[in-house]
C-alpha cells in the first residue's frame, strides 16, 4: 500500500472502530454463526493479489469519503446492523473502487457485505417468504407427478397428510454459499460488473430451484419413508446444494467462453 494511504486507512479504521467491536462480539454470539469470515478471507487474498496495483493515481477516494460522511451522520440513528452496513460500504470502497476499472472490484465489494453477519437476520425476514416461494415452486412439480398437493401458508397438504415446511427448509444458508460462489468467482476472475451482477442473480435462482427440489424430495420421504435415517434429511440438502453449485460453475464456463470468443472476434477485427 503506498504511503499516502497509510494515514487515511487508519483514521477509517479508529472512525469504524465500534462496528469493529460490535461485528466481534456479534460473531461470537450464538445467534450467527462464522460462516461470513470466508467472504472476508475471501476479499483479503484477491486484495493481496492485486497489492501492486494499490496506488493513489489509480484508486478514487471519493466513494469512501462519501460513504464515511453517511456513516458519521447516520451512527447515531441507525441500529447496529445497519451501522456496519454503512462502515463496510466506506471500507469496502476504500479497498475496492478504482478510478480506471471495475473489473473484480464489483465482486469484492459484494463479498464485503457478504461478510456482514447476516444469516441471523436474513432467517428472521426472508425465511418465512422464501418457504411460500419455494413451496408454491415444489407444488408444480409434485403436480406434474399427478400428486394433487395444494400449499396453505407453509404446510404441504395431500388429502389428509399435512406436512410442515420447517426453516432449516427456507433455502437461507444455501442462498447466501451460491452468492459467495457467485461473488467469488467474479472477484477471482476479475469480471465486470454486468456479468457480476448477471451471474449473482443466477446463483439466486438456481439456488431457490435447488431448494424446491430439495423440498419435493422431502415430501416424498416424508410420505414414502416414514422412517427414514436421521441422516438422509440433511445428505438430501447436501446433494440439492451440490447440484446447484455444479449448474453456477457451468453457466461461468459458458460465460468465460463467450467472452473469449467476443475478445478474439474484436481483435480479428482490430
Amino acid at each position: 500500500m503506498s504511503r499516502c494511504l497509510i494515514v487515511p486507512a487508519a483514521l477509517q479504521l479508529v472512525a469504524v472502530w465500534p462496528v469493529i467491536h460490535w461485528y466481534v462480539l456479534r460473531l461470537m454470539d450464538s445467534s450467527d454463526s462464522a460462516v461470513p469470515l470466508i467472504a472476508l478471507v475471501t476479499v483479503l487474498g484477491c486484495l493481496i493479489r492485486d497489492r501492486k496495483l494499490e496506488t493513489t493515481r489509480g484508486r478514487s477516494l471519493w466513494p469512501s469519503a462519501l460513504m464515511m460522511m453517511v456513516y458519521a451522520v447516520t451512527f447515531p440513528l441507525l441500529p447496529p446492523l445497519l451501522r456496519a452496513v454503512t462502515a463496510f460500504a466506506a471500507v469496502g470502497t476504500f479497498w475496492c473502487t478504482r478510478a480506471h476499472s471495475w473489473r473484480g472490484r464489483t465482486g469484492q465489494l459484494g463479498l464485503i457485505f457478504l461478510a456482514l453477519p447476516l444469516q441471523a437476520s436474513m432467517q428472521f425476514y426472508l425465511g418465512y417468504p422464501l418457504r411460500v416461494v419455494c413451496g408454491h415452486v415444489s407444488v408444480l412439480m409434485l403436480r406434474s407427478n399427478g400428486l394433487p398437493v395444494s400449499l396453505d401458508g407453509t404446510l404441504f397438504q395431500w388429502g389428509e397428510t399435512l406436512i410442515q415446511i420447517d426453516a432449516p427448509c427456507s433455502g437461507v444458508n444455501m442462498l447466501w454459499m451460491g452468492l459467495y460462489m457467485a461473488l467469488a468467482l467474479s472477484a477471482v476472475y476479475r469480471l465486470g460488473w454486468k456479468r457480476t451482477l448477471v451471474l449473482s442473480g443466477l446463483a439466486a435462482v438456481v439456488t431457490l430451484l435447488a431448494n424446491a427440489c430439495r423440498m419435493t424430495a422431502l415430501f416424498y420421504m416424508q410420505t414414502h419413508l416414514p422412517q427414514e435415517p436421521e441422516w438422509l434429511h440433511p445428505m438430501v440438502g447436501v446433494m440439492a446444494f451440490l447440484l446447484s453449485a455444479l449448474v453456477l460453475a457451468w453457466s461461468f464456463q459458458i460465460m468465460l467462453r463467450r467472452s473469449a470468443s467476443g475478445y478474439a472476434v474484436q481483435d480479428r477485427r482490430a
